[in-house]
């Protein structure tokens, strides 16, 4: 039978031997098998066998009611089955004990070949019971007919036996022996009294017994192990070279056997052994003097541990935390590097958690197993340690009921950026939408007065990142209120604004644009009328929403009207008026006798007949209309129809004093004339005009005195000479 395919050279495995809590007495002829996590070992005592349990510590079991030495113990499906053994009388135990955990029970005493210091193992649901002592007697344990090469089944579910063909070469008792799932392995063992080199293989489904390369040595009492396909052999008594050792290790290993550089701690032979993984358990036995011990040895077979399993990679905040799975390994080297950085470290957990990275920055982590066997095959992934997004920079640009923000791309945390997340927040409730990689957003159907909350983050692998918060007020298209003030030449201008704006201002003197100015945000403006004219103020409020209406008033700026100097003549049945132009007059308002004429000229004709006539002229502008300059004025009958005399009255530069002392009186000169074919004559006078009365026409008199009625008195005197001279002409003739 080929051992193992495996080709390990030396170096490639190391054995590592400790000591465990000792029996609590020593002893030998043990029997040992693991049962439910423990190691129960059988210690034979007079009419008993202990049963001590090792998990760490040693407790004591449920005794088994006989006392039986080089038993047989074997697990299997949940229960320690105890078989054969010799009894302190020196009879070989036909029985089969069970143990259920909590008490024994003998099962069966029908063995069909009862045996002590055999081998035992269980398979598929049965228990094989190989070679062993068949015999108590001193005498016959040195001849071949004291060993059984039987195999020997016992099968629980049935509680019956049998035996199989199958057979070792030759008998054999007190023989290393192990397990491996599949295989039963034997090495050396005593066969007429005497220790062989003999190696054997049992396969329990073939039922075939090959044999394996001899033993270097004759040995007896040994522990036998298999770990990775090869054998390795603890401990006993060893005869080679015509001398005997003990406590020394061996391993069949590609194809024979060879001695390794490790001992027990205390050589012993004959003691109890138990293979838990990788290591094999020696317990009790004798000494090299042939006293019992009470040591409990564990040599474990280390292998250099096999590749490793990264399994989980987190990367954080300047730091990447890696899991990972490994077998046999008893520490770990990690190196790292990245960004220039090289870094090493060992541990023996299987995590680490690196810190003090830089994000952003792609690193290498390589992770190798090891322990004192070696190193096993790294495993290497990369991280980039990062974070979550800084919080961007927002701007919001609001239009009419809309708002559009914008925002610049922040810093990524060492991990790119997926997405944007804006959450909208008014009258306590809110909405979040995820934009994807944008950097602006418009939101519309906003209500103007309400607060509107908005946050905006960034997301990127590791999370969200802060929120940058803005609250504002949504407008609209914004309206205005315009209020004026004038006082004397100087308008303030003032108005309030539906909507937060800008306002723009335009000056219009007689519809000319005389100013156009932008205010920013002011909501008053002066202005100093320095012409005369008809002054239009518009003010138009605009913001991001779009422009509103303008909105206007108007200051009419003139100076004060006064009334014209006036002249009337009358000749040829016209009554011919005329004035000095007064500035910005709108046009003259004229009255005769009450009855009105508008004229825009600075002259009026009339067509009168004779009589009296109270004649007032105003000026008129848009601030109104002046006190009149008024006249009497008288044109005469004539004194017969065939009469060619031409008659007239003159009256010139003709100027009334207003009741405001601004204005300044003007002389006035007034030339009264008569003329006929044969002569002529004229009368001149010059009077002052006197302020107008508070109420009453102010009347143009020919005469000096201050008195209305002796003026009155002068005219009359006056027409009546005139009237007198024209008769007396008339009588002449």
């Amino acid at each position: 039978m080929i051992l193992s395919s495996i080709a390990l050279p030396a170096s490639s495995f190391v054995l590592k031997v400790q000591v465990h809590q000792p029996l609590p007495l020593p002893a030998s002829s043990l029997s040992a098998a693991f049962y439910n996590g423990a190691i129960y070992v059988l210690v034979p005592e007079q009419g008993y066998t202990r049963v001590l349990i090792y998990n760490g510590s040693w407790n004591e079991g449920p005794d088994l009611p006989v006392g039986v030495m080089g038993s047989s113990m074997v697990s299997l499906n949940g229960k320690l089955y105890v078989i054969g053994g010799e009894d302190f009388q020196g009879r070989i135990s036909p029985s089969v004990e069970v143990f259920d955990g909590r008490s024994w029970t003998k099962l069966n005493t029908s063995m069909p070949e009862p045996i002590y210091d055999g081998g035992a193992f269980a398979y598929n649901g049965t228990i094989y019971v190989v070679g062993g002592f068949n015999t108590t007697s001193p005498f016959v344990q040195v001849t071949p007919l004291a060993y059984s090469n039987s195999i020997q089944v016992y099968n629980p579910r049935t509680n019956s036996w049998s035996m199989i063909e199958a057979k070792l070469p030759i008998g054999l008792a007190e023989f290393a022996s192990v397990f491996n799932g599949s295989t039963y392995f034997i090495v050396g063992g005593v066969y007429a009294g005497q220790p062989v080199d003999l190696a054997l293989s049992f396969n329990p489904v073939t039922g075939e017994v090959e044999n394996l390369p001899s033993f270097i040595g004759n040995v007896e009492g040994a522990s036998l192990a298999y770990v990775r396909g090869l054998l390795f052999l603890v401990g006993g008594t060893i005869f080679y070279g015509g001398v005997y050792t003990t406590g020394q290790a061996f391993a069949l290993e590609n194809g024979s056997w060879r001695q390794l550089p490790y001992y027990e701690v205390y050589p012993v032979s004959f003691g109890a052994s138990v293979q838990v993984g990788n290591s094999l358990y020696v317990i009790g036995g004798v000494s090299p003097t042939n006293s019992p011990t009470p040591y409990v040895q564990e040599v474990k077979v280390i292998f250099p541990p096999s590749g490793v399993a990264i399994t989980r990679v987190y990367a954080g905040n300047g730091w990447v935390y890696l899991t990972w799975n490994s077998t046999g390994a008893d520490r770990f080297v990690v190196n790292y590097t990245g960004g220039g950085v090289n870094g090493t470290l060992s541990t023996s957990l299987n995590y680490v958690n690196l810190t003090g990275l830089v994000n952003g920055v792609r690193y290498a982590f390589t992770v190798t197993p090891v322990n004192d066997a070696g190193e096993g095959k790294p495993s290497t992934v990369y991280a980039v340690p990062a974070t979550v997004p800084s919080a961007p920079e927002i701007q919001a640009t609001l239009g009419n009921r809309n708002v559009t923000l914008r925002w610049n791309i922040p810093e990524d945390g060492g991990s790119p950026i997926v997405g944007y997340y804006v959450q909208e927040v008014v009258n306590g409730s809110s909405s979040v939408k995820f934009l994807g990689n944008v950097t602006s957003v418009t939101f519309t159907d906003l209500i103007p007065g309400l607060r509107y909350l908005f946050q905006v983050f960034a997301a990127n692998a590791m999370g969200n990142g802060s929120a940058t918060s803005l609250s504002l007020i949504p407008i609209t298209t914004p309206s205005l209120i315009l209020l004026s003030q004038v006082v004397d030449n100087t308008v303030q201008l003032s108005w309030t604004s539906s909507q937060p704006a800008n306002f723009t201002l335009l000056v219009l003197l007689n519809s000319a644009v005389i100013l156009n100015k932008e205010l920013g945000r002011s909501t008053q403006f002066q202005f100093s009328m320095q012409k005369y004219g008809n002054y239009t103020f518009s003010v138009m409020p605009w913001n991001s929403a779009g422009r509103g209406n303008w909105t206007n008033v108007t200051v009419e700026y003139y100076p004060r009207p006064e009334p014209p100097a006036v002249t009337a003549t009358y000749k040829d049945g016209e009554l011919n008026l005329s004035w000095s132009p007064v500035p910005y007059a709108s046009y003259y308002l004229v009255e005769v006798n009450g009855s009105p004429f508008i004229t825009k000229q600075d002259y009026l004709t009339l067509n009168l007949t004779y009589g009296y006539y109270l004649i007032k002229v105003y000026e008129v502008n848009p601030l109104g209309r002046s006190s009149p300059a008024q006249i009497w004025y008288t044109i005469p009958a004539p004194l017969n129809a065939s009469t060619s005399t031409t008659s007239y009255t003159e009256v010139r530069n003709t100027s009334i004093e207003t009741t405001s002392s601004l204005y300044q009186t003007n002389s006035t000169s007034m030339s009264i004339a008569t003329s006929s074919a044969s002569n002529s004559s004229t009368t001149s006078l010059t009077t002052f005009s006197s302020p107008e009365p508070s109420t009453g026409p102010k009347v143009v008199e020919a005469g000096g005195g201050n008195t209305p009625g002796f003026n009155n008195f002068l005219i009359y005197a006056t027409l009546g000479i005139i009237m007198i001279a024209a008769l007396l002409i008339l009588i002449k003739r």
